[in-house]
């Protein structure tokens, strides 16, 4: 691992961790729509970005290293449009000086979040890994199995934007998570059939759209105040992303031992199911305590 690829990875972290916060802070009264747009912007840009950068090393000869140069020019326009923001010396409200009595780590509303966003994110990266292979050894070609995992993150978008919105509108967003995971079981339960297969991959990237959608306003929905959001944050991605690594290596471990992707997506079910539980505990009115 190079020091460039460090400092990105760091920088990534950082943003990812305090800017759900910074909608706390900034936007209180418009959590649901702020919310959605940034979860839209954040997944059609890396999709863009995805996708564009193989065609510009290779269909325009750029190379792999120009190719990621280029990427750098929205990173120069992100330093000049935050330059602003540096003028501000604003002072935190008296009630984010007060000491918090619990840590958020003894919270129970914080840790069904943090699982939440981690079975979430493992489901995702599962797919992205390995969805692809299993198509291909379903008898699709490798073109048609780049299109569908195409289709799959097409069909998750919208939902990362609406969702939000709707989570930010009602008292509770435990239905919302039961309809996901029911949603999601379903998606990955048409992966069994050949016939099946492109109904099953848009019902999971409708799922997974909302369940993302849901997890980051979870952030914001679960906290008093924008320390306490920034803490949340923290916590449910550090631990949530480390929990979604295990997945791909389980995944293959499972279709290695078993020399079929049967077992695999069982789990993959199961994970949706619990993924529907911890939802909907988390999503009860209530905040982090």
């Amino acid at each position: 691992m190079t020091l460039p690829t460090i400092l990105v990875g760091s920088a990534i972290a950082m943003c990812n961790v305090l800017i759900p916060s910074l909608i706390k802070r900034e936007f209180n009264h418009r959590l649901g729509l702020i919310t959605g747009i940034y979860s839209i912007s954040m997944n059609l840009c890396g999709a863009i970005a995805s996708g564009v950068s193989f065609p510009l090393a290779n269909n325009l000869n750029l190379g792999w290293n120009n190719s990621l140069r280029i990427w750098l020019i929205l990173a120069l326009i992100a330093c000049i449009a935050w330059i602003p923001q540096l003028k501000r010396h604003d002072k935190p409200d008296k009630i984010e000086e007060l000491p918090i009595e619990n840590s958020i780590w003894h919270s129970k509303t914080a840790w069904q979040v943090t699982i939440f966003m981690g079975l979430q994110s493992l489901v995702f990266y599962v797919l992205v890994a390995w969805l692809p292979e299993m198509l291909i050894q379903k008898g699709f070609t490798a073109e048609q199995a780049g299109y569908l995992l195409s289709m799959m993150q097409l069909f998750l978008l919208p939902f990362t934007f609406i969702i939000p919105i709707i989570a930010g509108r009602v008292k509770r967003q435990s239905k919302i998570a039961i309809n996901t995971s029911i949603l999601m079981c379903l998606g990955i339960s048409g992966l069994f059939i050949n016939n099946t297969i492109i109904i099953g991959i848009a019902f999971i990237g409708i799922s997974g759209g909302c369940a993302f959608g849901l997890s980051m306003m979870f952030f914001n929905l679960k906290t008093r105040n924008a320390r306490e959001g920034a803490e949340l944050s923290g916590m449910a991605q550090s631990i949530g992303y480390l929990l979604a690594a295990i997945g791909p290596t389980l995944f293959g471990f499972m279709h290695d031992m078993t020399h079929n992707w049967n077992v695999s997506l069982i789990i993959l079910i199961v994970t949706a199911i619990l993924l529907g539980g911890f939802g909907f505990f988390a999503g009860e009115d209530n905040y982090i305590n």
